[in-house]
């Protein structure tokens, strides 16, 4: 290049793209008519460096990081993006939170995905929380349904028993039955007669029937129904 000015120019804004540590323009070297050109190729070097510094942090996810001032112009894009984006963490956070009437109209394909996203997660909750009202009025009829069975059958002549067929808890006895129940050698084999029961496969049928016998001074023997039900 033979114009040493253009030269000492073009090595600047070279240096300003591929080498901005080692960019300098002393503008003491730059004839008088070349140094307002010499102070806005200055601004220029600046204003790239504040643009590349801020697509650095957006690329690393910095949301927090020092925005360009006014006036530089090359940078706008950017912190427009840096703008959407910290609205769109803003309404992610509020997605998290349950709000699912968040919805980008930006971003083109991202904001297809994101939109989707959050109509999935809406309807999700929605199946779950029928799922847990549907549990709930089960509940409710299940107990509706154990109050009305202990109040027909507290006084009844015969002696009732539920059990869990898992743990062999005693759930229920009914009114006779406490009464038997206070034999203490009853009370011991009970539970365990009707486990052995169940782990043979006495309750799969509809009706069955079987007989616990009881040596205790004198043999004892009761005829046992046994049914399956929900409690």
């Amino acid at each position: 290049m033979a114009d040493p000015v253009a030269e000492y120019l073009f090595n600047y804004l070279s240096d300003v793209l591929f080498k901005p540590v080692h960019a300098t323009l002393d503008l003491e070297k730059l004839p008088e008519g070349f140094r307002d050109l010499g102070e806005g190729l200055q601004f220029l070097a600046t204003c790239i460096h504040e643009t590349k510094t801020l697509a650095k942090a957006l690329a690393q996810g910095d949301l927090c990081c020092e925005l360009p001032p006014t006036g530089n112009e090359i940078a706008a894009p950017l912190k427009s993006l840096h703008a959407s984006l910290r609205h769109l963490t803003w309404q992610s956070q509020q997605v998290a939170k349950g709000d699912y009437l968040q919805r980008v109209n930006f971003m083109g394909d991202f904001a297809e995905a994101f939109n989707a996203m959050v109509e999935q997660l809406d309807q999700r909750r929605a199946a779950l929380l029928e799922e847990i009202e549907a549990g709930h009025r089960k509940t409710q009829a299940l107990m509706s349904s154990n109050d009305l069975f202990e109040a027909i059958t507290t006084n009844i002549a015969q002696g009732i028993v539920v059990i869990n067929n898992d743990t062999g808890e005693l759930l229920f006895v009914n009114n006779p039955m406490k009464h038997l129940l206070h034999e203490t050698l009853l009370k011991s084999q009970l539970p365990k007669w009707l486990m052995g029961c169940i782990a043979a496969g006495e309750t799969r049928k509809e009706f069955c029937c079987a007989d616990l016998g009881l040596q205790h001074e004198d043999t004892r023997c009761f005829s046992v129904s046994l049914h399956p039900l929900y409690w």
